[in-house]
């Protein structure tokens, strides 16, 4: 009986908006008819669906638990649309084919044919290098675009609109929206003037049932519309706009899965005076700014109510920061799901005081043998290296291959003239880049494997550090209890009166 090929298949968009020709639904029924034409069985534990960007590589979930199946061989083929629903970067495409040619897996593609000949390896590099070409070429004329229409003293037209305007695309301007600048003025008024803390500004206008700024904008996955919540109000003091200031070009994107990054100030682009009418006088708004910076409520408050584990205990159901809570006189700790989402996540109130008793004697049985630390910390070090060490040998041997895939190319050259001298001078620079790249990858690689490194070596350290401060356990004040627990990195994660302690091995 022949053995039918196991086959994976990799659907990848980069937004739920995607147009149609390149929707999961389409790639999906074009790569399963390819696999039916084929003879290859889709294994449906193996269906990958992403909605991710093709220019990243490590940050992808869906495509790392592909590599993974590639590495343990669960699969003995992978079916993509086309090249660039797996990879715009070239380097990127190279490291997965690497990957999967190492461990006999297939990687073919439903649109275009590559076969692994030394010519379709520069055919699928050139392919891939073309893609990545063309996203950066549309990268800048999108950037350059909006820089221009800043420049001209025009918002710019992508994104949504500030809370309390309605933003006039046409024209580059905001207009005021009635309904929210007097929830705007409202908020500052209770701030400023009735001295109304932020989280319970954040409270009233749930309670009353009025919609966030982002709840027009934004739905999570289960439906849930965003609420009110005390970063909100904070935004909303800090905005210059709300005192008729404009400006463009503040925000840097780095990474689509990351945070925008502020530019430096000599970087943005003042808009004109009329481009954002004013709600808020420049008095009321600066007296924001001062309370902001100099009424540290939140820090009196941990004077006045210490909590021994603020910051450093999590909800052991969804793994939230906790938040500390008086109750009676009493000090609590509780996840904040109710609050931030509107539903429980089922975690359960903390008693602070069993918790922290709990907590600090197991710091305290840490400290008094060293060897709970290092056993800690030399059961979770392995597993990362084993990663890292994976990626480096992938590098590696996708290093070997452009090398040798460059000695072809001259050796082709030498052998015959009919092949021009530009065309393969193009193709081995383009190849010089790769390398380039993969090692500046190698480099980071290295970085981290040599910190897994230096973390075990400072076990000696830790040790001498635990044998200094047993002889003043018992007599600690708070403050140095508190900070024995950032140095050993503690993190709780509770609910109710079930407890677990760990140390960040990577601190150390």
């Amino acid at each position: 009986m022949t053995q039918r090929t196991r086959a994976a298949l990799y659907l990848r968009v980069s937004t739920t908006r995607q147009e149609e020709g390149y929707s999961l639904e389409t790639q999906e029924a074009g790569c399963r008819a390819y696999a039916a034409q084929h003879g290859l069985d889709v294994d449906e534990a193996h269906v990958y669906q992403e909605v991710f960007t093709g220019v990243e590589l490590w940050e992808r979930p869906q495509l790392t638990r592909l590599r993974e199946a590639i590495h343990r061989q669960q699969i003995d083929a992978v079916i993509c649309y086309a090249i660039d629903r797996l990879a715009r970067d070239p380097v990127h495409l190279g490291v997965v084919l690497s990957e999967a040619d190492h461990k006999g897996v297939r990687v073919e593609f439903v649109t275009e044919a590559i076969d692994d000949t030394p010519e379709g390896q520069l055919i699928r590099f050139v392919r891939g290098y073309a893609a990545k070409v063309e996203h950066e070429k549309i990268r800048e004329r999108s950037l350059r675009g909006k820089r221009a229409r800043a420049l001209s003293g025009k918002l710019l037209a992508g994104g949504s609109s500030l809370y309390g305007y309605d933003l006039d695309r046409e024209n580059g301007v905001r207009t005021i929206n009635p309904s929210e600048a007097a929830i705007v003025r409202e908020i500052f008024r209770a701030y400023v003037t009735d001295g109304v803390a932020m989280n319970d500004i954040a409270r009233r206008l749930n309670a009353r049932g009025l919609p966030s700024p982002t709840a027009h904008k934004r739905v999570y996955a289960d439906a849930r519309t965003p609420t009110w919540r005390q970063a909100t109000i904070r935004n909303i003091l800090l905005h210059e706009a709300y005192i008729g200031e404009s400006y463009a070009w503040k925000w840097q994107t780095v990474s689509r899965n990351k945070a925008p990054v502020l530019r430096r100030r000599e970087e943005w682009i003042a808009l004109p005076k009329d481009t954002t009418p004013p709600l808020i006088d420049r008095a009321t708004w600066e007296a924001a700014q001062r309370k902001i910076e100099t009424n540290r409520g939140e820090h009196a408050r941990n004077r006045e109510r210490p909590a021994l584990l603020r910051g450093l205990i999590f909800c052991a159901v969804c793994g939230r920061r906790m938040w500390v809570d008086w109750y009676h006189k009493r000090l609590y700790y509780r996840c904040p799901a109710k609050t931030l989402t509107g539903e429980r996540c089922g975690g359960v109130i903390v008693q602070a005081k069993p918790v922290e008793e709990a907590a600090w004697a197991h710091v305290v049985a840490c400290i008094r043998d060293p060897q709970l630390i290092e056993r800690e910390l030399m059961a979770a070090t392995p597993q990362l290296d084993q990663q890292v060490i994976a990626e480096i040998e992938t590098i590696n041997r996708r290093l070997s291959q452009v090398v040798r895939g460059q000695e072809r190319l001259l050796a082709r050259y030498s052998e015959s003239e009919s092949v021009p001298w530009e065309l393969i001078e193009r193709e081995v620079a383009r190849a010089e880049d790769e390398k380039a790249r993969l090692r500046a990858d190698l480099v980071q690689l290295e970085a981290r494997r040599a910190g897994h490194n230096i973390a075990r070596r400072q076990i000696g350290s830790l040790t001498a550090w635990c044998e200094r401060v047993t002889a003043n356990l018992d007599a600690m004040t708070f403050d140095e209890r508190r900070r024995t627990l950032e140095v050993l990195a503690l993190r709780v994660f509770a609910s109710g009166f079930e407890y677990d302690f760990r140390l960040d091995p990577q601190v150390f």
